[in-house]
């Protein structure tokens, strides 16, 4: 498909027939679609050259990612990939083939997201890593493939995170690292292989953290700035 896709009606069912389509030249995005009780159709599409966009705000709330169906072949996210205002998605098991996605990630609101399982393939993200407002998250775990982000990696607002296990394989950020109101977080173990920050560290307001041993593998050359508040 030579250009984009946006599925915003309040109005439009379940799509089918795209199951021929394996590249979409533009971006592809569902935005605050009530009746698409499924994404479903797609099992065939393997590169998104521009964004991937899951805005599911007013979806049923019963709504669970099983039901999201539609990406197992999906390769690479050429551009930014955004998954907001979903409370159905409890994971990413329907994107198990997904390993490079070349702009930002940013998950918004998803109240029942545990953890991210089915990202096992994720090798590499091109900009920013932006966790915010995912009360249920209690782990990374998924992100186990994970080496690079270009840019700069922040979790904010995720109440519930007990753990950052799952990130034992990145080894470099290209921007700063940032926590903020994780309020049960009790170390950044996981991050023990983190060998470059371009940026700043910050943590703000985690009242259960006790020490950063996890980050003894970097050196003071490799940040700008270590702000603890």
């Amino acid at each position: 498909l030579g250009g984009k896709v946006d599925i915003s009606t309040s109005t439009i069912g379940p799509i089918s027939g795209m199951n021929g389509l394996k590249t979409i030249n533009g971006r592809l995005r569902f935005d605050s679609n009530k009746e698409l009780g499924n994404i479903s159709g797609w099992q065939n599409l393997e590169t998104v050259k521009g964004d991937l966009w899951l805005d599911l705000e007013i979806m049923s709330s019963s709504t669970s990612f099983a039901q999201v169906t539609g990406f197992g072949q999906l390769q690479t996210v050429e551009q930014n990939m955004v998954v907001e205002s979903a409370p159905g998605i409890v994971d990413f098991s329907n994107f198990s083939n997904l390993s490079d996605i070349g702009g930002y990630v940013y998950v918004y609101d998803c109240e029942n997201l545990r953890d991210f399982s089915g990202l096992e393939n994720l090798d590499s993200i091109g900009g920013n890593l932006e966790l915010e407002g995912l009360v249920g998250l209690e782990s990374l775990d998924g992100l186990n493939g994970l080496t690079s982000i270009g840019e700069n990696f922040i979790i904010f607002d995720c109440e519930s995170l007990a753990s950052i296990h799952g990130l034992e394989n990145l080894r470099s950020i290209g921007g700063s690292l940032g926590f903020a109101y994780n309020f049960t977080l009790p170390s950044l173990a996981g991050l023990e292989n983190l060998e470059t920050i371009n940026g700043q560290l910050s943590i703000y307001n985690i009242v259960e953290l006790v020490n950063l041993l996890a980050l003894e593998k970097l050196t003071p050359n490799d940040l700008t700035d270590v702000i603890l508040s």
